[in-house]
């Protein structure tokens, strides 16, 4: 099982990184097909996804956000005060760190992975964590990070630029109109969903090859002692915190502990380079992001063995 999972998702990966390091595709082209997959082939796999879903169970869905809302949380603040206190990091690079420490890159991995491993009945699990680290997280950072470089700014201003930014994301959008006609048990029509369909089925494969571009022209400096505590925070802490919360549930469905796991340990989203190449602090992030990644798949290959 091991085998027959993971090495089609290496595969592809391998193909990603081979083509940019050999030059067949430029790194600028890789970044237009992540864009394409980020704003057109995931949207419609999600919106695809979620409209054919079947059930929507109301206490697993509580049960999963709570769940995870607090262990994201909790690894957030205690990154926080790690990177700020023991590593003397200006509050807005703490901020960064701390994001990196609990988003993971749900959309090009988790979308990717996911389905090959438990099936569709769990693609809202993965609509809902998107929401969460956008609307909780990254609006988190985003607000304490922008109110911290401009401390004269007021919260209103804050409050709608930080919703601008995620109400224009289509990846957002597609997910809450798909959320939405679960919840009423609207179906579209069968002629307008084909389409979509036909994009959803591009989303798995060239999120793994853009994975593997972006790797490729990545290089791992130096392996720092912030860069070891922000691997261990985003790929060994979250998830063991969050199956550990899970244990405490009583009777929790077996497909959305598993999910929840995986996706806690999946690496850390492309954003957050974007991000520290922003708050000035590039180096780091680029070689958390690179051990992450590493990290992330020698953990996810010692989870499907033992539970699949």
């Amino acid at each position: 099982m091991l085998l027959s999972i993971m090495f089609p998702i290496f595969i592809l990966i391998l193909m990603g990184y081979a083509s940019v390091g050999m030059g067949l595709i430029q790194s600028d082209q890789i970044k237009a097909l992540g864009t394409f997959v980020m704003k057109v082939s995931l949207p419609a796999f999600m919106l695809y996804s979620l409209s054919q879903d079947k059930q929507l169970d109301h206490l697993s869905i509580v049960s999963y956000f709570t769940v995870y809302g607090v262990a994201s949380l909790a690894i957030f603040f205690i990154a926080y005060y790690c990177f700020k206190h023991w590593f003397l990091q200006r509050s807005a690079s703490a901020i960064v760190l701390s994001l990196g420490a609990t988003t993971s890159n749900t959309g090009l991995v988790g979308a990717a992975i996911l389905p090959l491993l438990i099936g569709q009945e769990v693609i809202h699990y993965l609509a809902l964590t998107i929401l969460f680290e956008s609307f909780i997280l990254t609006s988190l950072m985003l607000f304490l990070a922008e109110s911290g470089l401009s401390a004269s700014t007021q919260f209103a201003v804050l409050s709608k630029k930080t919703l601008h930014h995620i109400f224009k994301n289509p990846l957002i959008l597609a997910i809450l109109i798909g959320l939405l006609c679960l919840v009423f048990d609207y179906r579209f029509p069968a002629f307008l969903m084909e389409p979509f369909a036909w994009l959803s089925k591009v989303s798995a494969p060239l999120a793994l090859f853009v994975i593997g571009g972006t790797l490729s022209k990545l290089r791992l400096r130096q392996i720092d002692r912030q860069a070891i505590y922000l691997m261990l925070f985003k790929t060994f802490c979250l998830p063991t915190l969050v199956f550990t919360l899970f244990l405490i549930l009583p009777k929790a469905d077996e497909a959305m502990v598993h999910t929840a796991v995986i996706i806690a340990m999946l690496p850390m989203p492309t954003l957050f380079m974007t991000l520290g190449q922003i708050y000035g602090i590039e180096k780091r992030t680029n070689n958390a992001f690179i051990l992450s990644n590493i990290s992330a798949l020698c953990m996810l290959s010692t989870c499907i063995y033992f539970w699949y």
